[in-house]
């Protein structure tokens, strides 16, 4: 686990990089939220939410996985079992303790104050979450997805040359 602790400059550093890598997806993404507004064209927001589209979820992998893998480098088959899991719980989560129900059927926006959590967080934020949900809560499931196919890749192109030097 001493590969888990990074210092926190490395960290930024590691998310700006991946920032700026992901900036054209992230412009196709707001290209092809404005093309689908703008021409009022048919979508579907149960699939994504009101403003994410699957360009938002491949930038947000690309954010995210270098922080993860640097996270877990040196975990061997110990991260494959995290993945399955945050896979489990996850499914857990979806099916015995609401949180499709939440997905499927929760409004798209906080309507009173009231049902608002007493954290120091603006209404506006909320509001956008709960608009974009299902890609949001989505993209858990395509972490793990990613994490485990990179632990099959290792395992299967580079388990041999791993064999061999050790």
């Amino acid at each position: 686990f001493q590969n888990a602790i990074m210092p926190a400059h490395s960290s930024f550093r590691i998310l700006g990089q991946s920032v700026l890598r992901s900036a054209p997806i992230l412009i196709l993404g707001i290209i092809r939220f404005l093309t689908t507004k703008g021409l009022e064209y048919q979508e579907h927001v149960s699939e994504y939410g009101v403003h994410w589209n699957f360009y938002f979820t491949l930038a947000l992998l690309n954010i995210c996985m270098p922080l993860l893998g640097s996270c877990t480098r040196g975990m061997g088959w110990f991260r494959c079992g995290v993945v399955f899991l945050v896979m489990g719980v996850y499914q857990y989560l979806l099916t015995c303790r609401g949180l499709q129900a939440f997905i499927e059927d929760f409004p798209r926006s906080y309507s009173r104050e009231s049902s608002m959590p007493s954290i120091p967080v603006p209404v506006w934020l909320f509001d956008v979450y709960a608009a974009n949900r299902e890609g949001i809560l989505g993209c858990i499931g395509y972490i793990a997805l990613f994490l485990l196919s990179e632990d099959i890749a290792t395992y299967c192109f580079w388990g041999s040359r791993l064999k061999s030097k050790a």
